[in-house]
């Protein structure tokens, strides 16, 4: 919810668009009358997504019809950003139409089943599970319909550079969307009879727009977020635009509606009087049957929400000023009905403020009414008044709810509306409204683990800034410092340890691995398989990332013992990155020296060095080719000051200091041997441990200074520039401070700087534990943990909790989330 200043700058410097001038993009070639489009940006994402995603993955069935044809025609898209729009054909069908851009030396070559002509264009027919689909080439633009009239209307618009959607606003929309995210939506206000297809009964979900709105699909978090935004239409008659003039609010409502509720609906309302102005708008424009519109008795009211419990109504309003109350919003009329020491009476709106409760979705007559606190409640029965009397008084309430605590981590604290609706409640009604043979597709889906979902919305400058989310539901988070959250499994047992890697399209984080069958995986942070690819040898090292392009977008470069390659996100080789190496066990070494991205690429074979650039080409300027004793680690570079140092750590324990060329640049006084400790960068030097377990530092003269740290033989250490890890038998020393392990086989110590704070964790192999503490050497809450091998520590999403993986079985992995 923090781009609401992009959109504004933007609506500001997008012109008005002529859709008659020419063709420029292919969102022209999307056909007239089209009510959804969903730019696919990255189908491996969407369709690993869709296939693997707990929830997600029940629920696709219901549209099956459309997603097993998408899945079939992807193929010819070779996943280039794309294209998939419905549009109307009769009262209840649909057109799927694909449209991408091609490469413009890319020539198709399709066996079509025939070929006809439209137009002077060539469109070939090809038979797919019984059922004909249409192609044709449009200028740069591929184009595949199971509509034929759908796919003539688009040549005739494309013969008459006239677009398929000439409303200007959906193409201001089309440039707010985020190309990074795998996929995006774009909705007309006439997909709500595709919706209601689907989801027959949603009580009190809002109507959004009366044109069109944009969503950018986040896969961040399970199992998805919807960001989207829309503009504001006075014009057009729609109950959005009532939040036009009135300031986002932190809602109050969910400290009284109770937790175990159908739908609840939220509304901001700043100033009394420009909600009264835009709904007399709105009844104008609807000729809604009032011959008066006068909310001023509603003046000391700032929110309201409506709720559905079951098969009941009830509405709720929030006070700013609880003196004087207008008797047209409460009064004590007659004797009064009293539960649990709190009075209700009967009680009718005016027929007005009912209308307006109409139009946000209340449909039953509200014939009580109650005061708790600064809450006006009405309800349709004395059942529904008691519920809520009784939500507030056992504390059973949405705003002590954990789900509901968990949702608004995601949502922002102030917003113009907020719809909430009960997922398992919502499931029932859904199943009871639709056709038969989709029944049991509703009882499929686990709603029990994802209790809450919501619609919010924000207002700003003519525009509607949304995000549409469900959360997976974590009751035990309450008590326990660390859940474990997510678990996959590979095929086969790992070589190494998991890994988190950047996701550049949705900036959280991924998990790379690889198996004994040398099958290389690449998973989302919530265990989602998004490939798997067959390699020649197993990954020497960590996998490291690189941006060769300069465009942020990550790849991730590796050895195995016979090559050097470089794969995309998607885990296509990148060319020319599949060079072919001699036999080493050696990883590789990236250096951004000046961190620009100019990379070079180190490896060695037979006792050689070779260095590549971003091309692939062999850098010649580097001087210690040969190596006169075989490495122990891969080279290392370092910056101290202003100068860069290459170090070479041989197997004997000796260290050279070289700069960028390969010559030596710094002469080490005393002659050196290592323990089988890497070489860190501590404190302006050189630093790592030797055989006596004594920690060594090396300055940028020479010198060496040599300090007693009385470490066993095969101790472990870590180090970051100024902190400093050492694992010696059981005793665990963290800057300094001692902490006493039971004996165990630990893994290497690692260290993390996260959110301000550092952590280091080791795992016991033998008593399966892994272990977690602050830099204080205190334990972090809810560990240790269950782990048979190293661990790995990121905030891999968009929340404050931290992920910790770690195996847990021959072939299986747990993600845990650290509160």
């Amino acid at each position: 919810m923090k781009r609401v200043l992009f959109y504004f700058l933007l609506l500001g410097l997008v012109c008005c668009y002529n859709p008659k001038k020419s063709f420029q993009n292919r969102f022209e070639f999307i056909p007239q009358e089209t009510v959804l489009v969903a730019q696919v940006n990255d189908f491996n994402i969407i369709k690993n997504t869709f296939t693997s995603q707990p929830l997600l993955s029940k629920v696709h069935p219901l549209i099956d019809e459309l997603v097993q044809p998408l899945v079939q025609l992807s193929q010819k898209m070779e996943n280039r950003q794309s294209l998939v729009c419905l549009t109307p054909q009769g009262k209840s069908n649909f057109a799927l139409s694909l449209i991408y851009e091609r490469q413009v030396q890319y020539t198709t070559v399709t066996n079509f089943d025939k070929t006809i002509t439209y137009e002077g264009v060539s469109i070939g027919v090809f038979n797919l599970n019984g059922k004909n689909y249409y192609e044709a080439q449009m200028g740069t633009v591929n184009y595949l319909s199971n509509s034929q009239l759908v796919l003539e209307n688009s040549i005739r618009n494309y013969k008459n550079k006239t677009a398929g959607i000439i409303a200007p606003d959906f193409y201001r929309l089309t440039k707010t969307l985020d190309n990074n995210a795998p996929m995006q939506l774009l909705l007309h206000a006439n997909a709500q009879i595709l919706l209601e297809s689907i989801f027959p009964e949603t009580p009190l979900f809002p109507s959004i727009s009366s044109a069109w709105i944009a969503f950018d699909f986040n896969t961040q978090r399970d199992p998805f977020t919807l960001d989207g935004v829309s503009f504001l239409t006075p014009l057009e008659p729609n109950p959005i635009n009532f939040i036009n003039g009135l300031s986002r609010q932190e809602m109050l409502s969910p400290e009284i509606s109770p937790s175990k509720i159908t739908s609840f609906f939220s509304f901001a309302i700043e100033d009394m009087k420009v909600l009264e102005r835009e709904f007399k708008n709105f009844s104008r424009s609807e000729n809604l049957a009032l011959s008066n519109i006068d909310f001023s008795p509603f003046a000391v009211v700032d929110e309201l929400a409506l709720l559905t419990i079951n098969e009941n109504d009830a509405v709720i309003l929030h006070l700013k000023n609880s003196e004087n109350i207008n008797p047209l919003i409460f009064a004590e009329n007659g004797t009064p009905n009293s539960y649990r020491s709190i009075s209700y009476f009967p009680f009718e709106l005016a027929s007005d403020f009912k209308m307006l409760l109409s139009v946000f979705g209340s449909k039953s007559s509200l014939q009580w009414a109650t005061r708790i606190d600064d809450f006006i409640v009405y309800g349709s029965s004395e059942e529904t008044i008691k519920s809520i009397i009784s939500a507030y008084k056992d504390g059973q309430v949405l705003a002590t709810d954990f789900g509901f605590k968990n949702l608004m981590k995601v949502l922002a604290n102030k917003s113009n509306f907020l719809w909430l609706g009960n997922t398992l409640e919502l499931q029932s009604l859904w199943k009871k409204g639709a056709a038969k043979d989709q029944q049991e597709k509703w009882d499929a889906i686990p709603f029990t683990n994802y209790p809450l979902v919501a619609l919010q919305g924000v207002g700003e400058d003519g525009f509607v800034q949304m995000r549409f989310t469900i959360q997976k539901d974590n009751p035990e988070m309450g008590k326990n410092g660390v859940v474990n959250q997510y678990s996959f499994q590979l095929e086969a047992a790992p070589v190494g340890p998991p890994l988190w890697i950047k996701n550049h399209r949705t900036k959280a984080m991924d998990l790379v691995l690889q198996d004994q069958q040398n099958k290389l995986y690449l998973f989302s942070n919530t265990g989602t398989l998004y490939w798997k690819k067959q390699l020649s040898g197993p990954i020497l090292g960590p996998v490291k990332q690189v941006d060769l392009y300069k465009n942020k977008r990550l790849q991730m470069a590796f050895r195995t013992p016979n090559r050097f390659q470089i794969l995309d996100r998607n885990g296509n080789l990148v060319p020319p990155f599949d060079i072919k190496l001699g036999q080493s066990e050696i990883p590789l070494s990236v250096f951004d020296y000046d961190r620009n991205r100019n990379y070079r690429f180190v490896v060695e074979e037979k006792n050689r060095l070779r260095m590549y650039d971003n091309s692939g080409s062999t850098v010649k300027g580097f001087r210690s080719r040969t190596l006169s004793k075989p490495l122990m680690y891969p080279l290392k570079h370092i910056r101290l000051g202003a100068k860069d140092y290459i170090v070479l750590h041989s197997e004997d324990g000796s260290i050279r200091l070289l700069n960028r060329q390969g010559e030596e640049r710094v002469k080490i006084k005393n002659t050196l041997k290592t323990s089988n400790n890497s070489i860190f960068s501590y404190r302006n030097t050189f630093t790592t441990t030797d055989e006596k377990g004594n920690l060594i530092q090396i300055d940028q003269k020479g010198n060496v200074v040599s300090t007693p740290l009385e470490l066993s033989p095969g101790h472990q250490i870590d180090m970051s520039t100024k902190s400093l890890v050492t694992l010696s038998d059981n005793i665990l020393t963290i800057k300094g401070i001692p902490v006493t392990l039971p004996y165990g086989n630990y893994t290497p110590p690692k260290l993390f700087y996260l959110n301000n704070t550092i952590y280091v964790t080791t795992t016991d192999k033998d008593a399966e534990k892994v272990y977690l503490f602050y830099s204080n050497g205190l334990a972090v809450d809810g560990f240790p943990v269950y782990g048979i091998g190293p661990a790995d520590l990121s905030n891999a999403d968009d929340d404050k909790a931290l992920e910790l993986v770690v195996q847990v079985d021959t072939n299986g992995f747990m993600i845990y989330q650290i509160n």
